[in-house]
């Protein structure tokens, strides 16, 4: 009995030392990215908990238009004949938010809206699981509109994080980055899921599971931090990264031309990693000193201060920098180099338009 008793005290230790690390794993969301989830009760195992909506719960009246019930996929399946869950790729398990859309309306009606924590100059990545039904005749394909909104120097603030339009079975797994490149008010935002009303038809009805909003985390600094800028001479310089990136992330090269006060030179436009940068070691060709042209090793001009900027980014990895600033002396054409390993968005202007955007497309960002 002593020694059930001493393997319990073990295994209650390893659970608390365990916790006291702050491991933490995230619930599923296909799809979705690992960490902590801001949505309270995203996959809808606590039913109504921490969400509102211009619908109503299922009532005397039954299921019908205009109302949603938060139930078992199992028991769902009572609710309409046609609703099938058992064959891949539609098998699920747990509840969800099942809604039963009104036809041949007008305007949009909120089905599900929450306030959460977001924060300004941070990156984040949305994702839910979402479930057209189809109608035998004259079916109305759901429309939904995802929005966050928060206030920003006093004024409403509204991104329109995408207008989605569910296939029927398989489920669709969505997933938008999102991120606000100015001041949050309050440090809080509303996220909300409306429904187009007015298709002329039947049908507009659609499930939902595993809202998760996550704040991403930039790609560890072990790895970023090995790149270098070495002059080659005359004005030449090389830009090299020797660290190995995760999957699913990416990097670019960036230079910033800037006049006598350190602000962006309006007469030389920045250069926003053109596709004859994309190696980890490059020497930046076609940059004159001002702009593209041609195709020779890149140069920078005596008398001028640089920003070169090494970012990194990825599906579920915030961008983040490291900023070299680069001056050539007007006498000797001699390059002073200094670096910011530490880059804080927010306190620099000439990266607050998130120049990210302007580096190798990529259909998932």
């Amino acid at each position: 009995m002593k020694k059930l008793l001493f393997i319990m005290y073990l295994i209650l230790l390893a659970g608390i030392i365990h916790a006291q690390k702050g491991i933490a794993i995230p619930p599923k969301n296909d799809g979705c990215c690992p960490g902590k989830n801001l949505i309270c009760n995203g996959g809808f195992e606590e039913v109504t908990k921490c969400f509102e909506s211009q619908y109503q719960p299922i009532g005397k009246g039954g299921f019908k238009p205009g109302t949603y019930t938060i139930t078992n996929y199992e028991t769902a399946t009572q609710l309409c004949k046609q609703w099938n869950f058992n064959n891949a790729p539609c098998q699920r398990s747990g509840k969800a938010l099942f809604v039963n859309g009104n036809t041949n309306g007008q305007g949009s009606k909120i089905i599900w809206q929450q306030t959460v924590s977001f924060n300004a100059w941070k990156q984040y990545r949305f994702c839910i699981n979402m479930y057209a039904f189809t109608q035998c005749c004259f079916n109305v394909a759901p429309k939904l509109t995802i929005k966050l909104t928060y206030t920003s120097g006093g004024q409403t603030k509204t991104i329109v994080i995408d207008e989605v339009k569910p296939d029927n079975c398989g489920w669709v797994n969505y997933t938008k980055y999102i991120a606000p490149w100015e001041g949050n008010d309050g440090g809080k935002a509303n996220i909300s899921i409306s429904l187009n009303e007015s298709g002329i038809g039947d049908g507009n009805d659609f499930v939902i599971d595993n809202i998760f909003l996550t704040e991403l985390q930039p790609i560890d600094k072990a790895i970023t931090n090995s790149v270098s800028i070495t002059p080659s001479g005359n004005g030449n310089i090389v830009g090299n990264f020797t660290g190995q990136l995760p999957n699913e992330a990416w990097f670019g090269w960036y230079i910033v031309p800037l006049n006598a006060n350190g602000q962006p030179d309006a007469n030389c436009p920045e250069v926003n990693n053109p596709k004859t940068w994309w190696s980890a070691t490059t020497n930046f060709p076609g940059f004159d000193g001002c702009k593209l042209n041609g195709n020779q090793p890149g140069k920078l001009l005596p008398g001028k201060t640089y920003k070169i900027v090494f970012g990194t980014y990825g599906t579920c990895y915030a961008w983040d920098a490291v900023v070299f600033t680069c001056t050539v002396d007007q006498a000797t054409g001699k390059i002073k180099l200094t670096r910011r390993d530490t880059w804080a968005q927010n306190l620099d202007p000439i990266f607050r338009k998130g120049v990210y955007l302007t580096f190798p497309p990529r259909t998932d960002l």
